[in-house]
């Protein structure tokens, strides 16, 4: 999973993006208002999207 902040002025997004490809089950997500430090901003969602990826990937193998 690999989840970034739109609003990241520390690393950006944009760079999250290329790591999908590296990965063959990532998934990516990049949040709307949310910055560099997510897990703190959005612990909630964050944990929501995690929970469902695991869920998703331990089916598929």
């Amino acid at each position: 999973m690999v989840v970034a902040g739109r609003l990241d002025s520390t690393v950006g997004y944009a760079g999250a993006v290329d790591l999908v490809d590296h990965y063959p089950h990532a998934s990516l997500a990049v949040l709307d208002d949310t910055g560099h430090a997510l897990p703190h901003e959005q612990p909630d969602l964050l944990r929501a999207l995690l929970t469902e990826w695991l869920a998703r990937v331990e089916r598929s193998i």
